[in-house]
């Protein structure tokens, strides 16, 4: 009797574990994730990483973009800065030589200012200028050019040398005469760089000023002739004659913008084309340059 109550109860017992490990079973099975639950779940974790790799792409494109205009904003504030300095000690010879002057020699270059269905457009020039200054009885010839010359974007560069008081006259020519190679670079990516001279009463001079000599007679020192394609004047000072004041204009192309301009320059037409929709690229400073040493008898 007491053999058969302990086979009942070892019976028992194996009797509840199993029926206890396959609760178990069952309760680990209803915990577990279905099939259409793990596939939404991985779809919703590759839109969120999809999400993040975009802001993250987006974010790293503004921080370049801001990098990128920050460059060229410090640069071209230092190209206006020295371009300021040097030709507001522009200085006038009182004989037959040239002061100063102001020539467009390549076509301009337009560019179509949004909305680009209003036919909008702005002009780029590339002026080249020269102008005298004296130091302690020492000429010296300042010129600025850019190239290469017609391409609508080039590189800025400055012609700086001493004058002998016996050539200086031949000073203009040594400017036209030298090659890019021999100057010194100040700025590339250039696709707007113009000059206009200002009279006595602050507006642009767009006519020649003569005025009446101490002969009796009447003598012209300031000349100043319309460009039509580009809408611009040039302009040569002789004798005592220089500007009152000059509004510089500097236009600098980002280097993004410019390295895609160079992989097609071989193609002219296509590079202009190219920079023609490009107006969003172009970072436009301006400044007004008094001139220190000005005759007023040359306006009057």
């Amino acid at each position: 009797m007491i053999v058969n109550t302990r086979l009942q109860h070892q019976f028992e017992s194996a009797a509840g574990g199993v029926a206890r490990r396959e609760r178990q079973w069952q309760n680990r099975v209803r915990d577990a994730f279905s099939l259409i639950e793990v596939m939404v779940a991985v779809a919703l974790l590759t839109v969120i990483v999809v999400g993040l790799l975009m802001m993250f792409n987006q974010t790293q494109r503004v921080f370049r973009a801001s990098i990128t205009q920050t460059d060229v904003l410090e640069g071209g504030r230092a190209t206006m800065n020295m371009l300021a300095q040097e030709l507001e000690q522009a200085a006038a010879t009182h004989f037959n030589a040239t002061n100063f002057l102001v020539v467009i020699t390549t076509a301009p270059l337009l560019q179509v200012l949004p909305p680009q269905t209003a036919n909008v457009r702005r002009t780029n020039v590339a002026e080249e200028v020269f102008f005298l200054t004296c130091v302690n009885q020492q000429w010296y010839a300042t010129g600025y050019r850019v190239d290469p010359p017609g391409a609508g974007v080039g590189t800025l560069y400055r012609f700086y040398t001493n004058v002998p008081a016996s050539r200086i006259w031949q000073a203009i020519s040594d400017f036209f005469n030298t090659p890019p190679r021999t100057l010194s670079r100040v700025a590339d990516g250039v696709v707007h760089f113009r000059v206009r001279a200002c009279d006595l009463n602050g507006m642009v001079i767009t006519n020649d000023i003569a005025v009446a000599n101490s002969y009796g007679g009447v003598e012209t020192n300031i000349f100043a002739w319309y460009n039509p394609p580009s809408g611009e004047f040039n302009y040569v000072f002789r004798s005592n004659a220089l500007p009152v004041a000059v509004e510089l204009e500097l236009g600098i192309l980002e280097p993004p913008a410019l390295a895609r301009f160079r992989a097609i320059s071989n193609k002219p037409a296509l590079a202009r084309d190219f920079l023609s929709g490009r107006v969003g690229a172009v970072h436009l400073f301006r400044q007004r340059i008094p001139i220190r040493n000005v005759d007023p008898e040359a306006y009057r």
